[in-house]
């Protein structure tokens, strides 16, 4: 149920972007939707540390659930009321995308529960034989999450692919204030903090990224990103595990900063991108409101990734860490092919901001 409800808002964020905000202030726009999930990683882990470390972990929900309700009491202040449009046609849900789609990242989640190496790749590729399948679903389908344009031969699908991997990629955080714990003995609070080092990567990178407007310049950008990203992720696979000296954490903290600004360099360009790139103006709603998707669906399926990396891991904790980073570099890595595909069309396009 709260995936349900932060989904709504999380897509809303786009939607907006695109609908009330002039095309040049897109870039920025979306920096500051995207600032807003990395004051949310840095913030949740630690305070979520705060208080398994007093013993009271439970409270932590409370708290939430306290926040939420007085964030439900703004939003008719903050909110104008506007008048219903009747001219507005019905959107039609995806069901068929949605529920495909959600069971291929649900496989993937719970790939990492078996113990029988068979049935977790057998998951795991299920998982990936859905997504294939979505993809074709969407395309024939009328009502579908994915604007046509994914479709035609321009880039956007290749900034969609881009978008999935660095944030996929991202989701090496999951683990890390367990290993913080366990490998570097640091406390709960403190192994919270460790894992907010990829959010303010990323959220410090993209407000300053953000301002650049030449094309080439964001076409570079973009294009090492994942390479940038995969850097900080190999850093972390071949520091010292398990000696529990500070250098551990200290290096730990490093390359998840690193790899958080591989991620934020380009994650505002990529969202002005997708909503720019569509053939049809009308198509723009639903390119922003597919970026969520993408962005959700995306981590969802890096994080059972990871939680299969970890728990099929043989050697113990230090291995695990190792195995886990070794494999979002590899998959960071891959994704300089996507993002090269994604900014080989746009290099020569006129800067977002630029237009207006």
């Amino acid at each position: 149920m709260q995936g349900v409800a932060g989904g709504l808002l999380a897509g809303l964020g786009y939607a907006v972007i695109n609908s009330a905000l002039p095309r040049w202030l897109w870039t920025r726009g979306s920096a500051l939707v995207s600032a807003m999930w990395g004051v949310a990683t840095v913030v949740g882990p630690a305070t979520g540390g705060l208080f398994a470390q007093l013993g009271i972990w439970r409270w932590a929900f409370v708290v939430m659930a306290v926040l939420t309700a007085l964030m439900a009491l703004l939003v008719p202040v903050a909110l104008a009321r506007v008048d219903p449009a009747p001219a507005i046609p019905r959107m039609k849900v995806p069901v068929w995308s949605l529920l495909i789609i959600g069971v291929a990242a649900l496989a993937v989640s719970v790939a990492q529960i078996p113990h029988n190496t068979a049935a977790t790749f057998g998951l795991l590729a299920a998982g990936i034989m859905l997504v294939g399948l979505f993809v074709i679903v969407d395309w024939r389908m009328h009502a579908a999450i994915l604007p046509p344009s994914v479709f035609s031969p321009g880039p956007l699908k290749w900034i969609y692919l881009t978008m999935g991997v660095l944030m996929a990629a991202a989701m090496v955080n999951t683990y890390v204030p367990l290993f913080g714990q366990r490998l570097a003995h640091l406390t709960p609070i403190a192994a919270g903090f460790l894992g907010a080092a990829l959010a303010l990567g990323w959220t410090v990178s993209e407000i300053v990224s953000a301002s650049l407007e030449n094309p080439r310049t964001v076409g570079r950008v973009v294009m090492v990103a994942p390479l940038v990203a995969a850097s900080g992720l190999a850093l972390g696979a071949v520091a010292r595990h398990g000696d529990g000296s500070a250098w551990t954490a200290a290096l730990w903290a490093v390359a998840l900063l690193v790899a958080g600004t591989g991620i934020g360099m380009a994650w505002p360009h990529l969202s002005a991108r997708a909503m720019a790139s569509v053939n049809d103006p009308a198509e723009g709603g639903a390119a922003s409101a597919a970026i969520n998707t993408v962005q959700l669906t995306s981590a969802a399926i890096g994080a059972g990734l990871a939680g299969v990396v970890v728990n099929t891991a043989t050697g113990g904790d230090e291995m695990a860490a190792h195995l886990l980073f070794t494999v979002f570099t590899a998959l960071s890595a891959a994704g300089v092919a996507v993002s090269y595909a994604a900014t080989r069309a746009t290099r020569q396009a006129q800067p977002v901001g630029n237009v207006g």
